[in-house]
């Protein structure tokens, strides 16, 4: 009896050494790649960064099934250090590898590598939205509508925020503003990962422009925009996608070495691009592209009987990834 309460005891301190470690400010020293792999109760977390604060070392790891990210207190696991290629034939099986190597099919692609739809998917979309840096506030209006127009039969609204730093830094009253609504309840945030600085030339063609810059730092443009995040008090995914959605055979590899899934879009609605059930939709609430903005709400508008009836929704991006067979 008295092993069965050490246990118990065990058990729950290493639950709350994990949860204490999210959902807090961090201001992150030696923010580094790393691969490895961790146990928590019956779990299985792929490390993908760690870093020190106050002398006190944490881990950024991937659950392998369910694609939450959490920010984990290395006293409260075993690390096992393991070589990308190596995690990657180990838990070949798991969503998130599965992701990786779907993903992969679309790597020499100059525009919309990764993945841009969810075949199991028949009643819904993934919603994403690009906030790309820009001089404008944010379209305040569209999360509001969207909000409204889903609280009965989604609450909280589950959506893919594709954020850049730079954004972040330009407009923290409306980053705080998006925190807020998901602090509430109304909404539920996929932090995607959208690059740093998202350069952009509109002289350069575009196998020299956006990541494929030259000078381009591909390390800062993913590691300093998850260090944002994590100092504004954020947990960043395992997704990324492309500014422009323009990469390259190397810039894509860089970003999966990252341990990060790249996905593109097959519905960007200012483009014209009709959404499909599965389709991962891309707008902008940047303040730059109110047509796509305009065209999602009119889609709500369509879909009203089949979304009060539960025949069409939003889905969450890690969900989404994690029913694919």
């Amino acid at each position: 009896m008295k092993l069965l309460s050490r246990i118990f005891v065990l058990g729950l301190i290493c639950i709350e050494l994990i949860s204490n470690a999210n959902g807090q400010s961090y201001k992150p020293e030696k923010y580094e790649l790393t691969h490895g792999y961790l146990v928590v109760q019956s779990d299985s977390f792929i490390v993908i960064r760690d870093f020190y604060q106050k002398e006190k070392h944490f881990f950024v790891a991937v659950n392998s099934h369910r694609l939450d990210v959490k920010v984990i207190l290395d006293s409260a696991v075993r690390f096992v250090p393991k070589a990308q290629d190596e995690l990657m034939s180990m838990f070949k099986r798991t969503p998130y590898i599965k992701a990786i190597e779907n993903a992969e099919l679309r790597s020499t692609m100059l525009q919309n590598a990764g993945i841009l739809r969810f075949p199991k998917i028949n009643k819904g979309i993934d919603l994403t939205i690009d906030l790309c840096p820009s001089k404008l506030p944010l379209d305040k209006d569209f999360f509001v509508k969207l909000i409204n127009i889903l609280k009965v039969e989604e609450k909280p609204v589950p959506i893919a925020i594709s954020i850049t730093g730079v954004w972040i830094n330009e407009h923290p009253s409306d980053f705080a503003w998006l925190v807020g609504q998901e602090k509430v309840g109304n909404i539920k945030i996929t932090w995607v990962n959208h690059s740093y600085h998202h350069r952009v030339s509109k002289d350069l063609p575009l196998k020299e422009n956006f990541l494929l810059e030259k000078g381009t730092n591909i390390n800062d443009e993913i590691l300093l925009t998850e260090k944002k995040l994590l100092v504004k008090g954020e947990t960043p995914s395992p997704f990324f996608r492309f500014p422009g959605l323009v990469s390259d055979k190397a810039v894509f590899d860089s970003v999966i070495s990252y341990g990060l899934i790249p996905i593109g879009s097959d519905a960007w609605l200012a483009k014209n691009q009709k959404p499909f059930a599965g389709s991962i939709v891309l707008v902008h609430a940047n303040g730059n592209e109110p047509i796509g903005l305009k065209k999602f709400q009119k889609l709500l508008f369509e879909k009203r009987d089949s979304i009060v009836s539960k025949r069409w929704m939003l889905y969450d991006l890690r969900e989404s990834v994690a029913d694919e067979p």
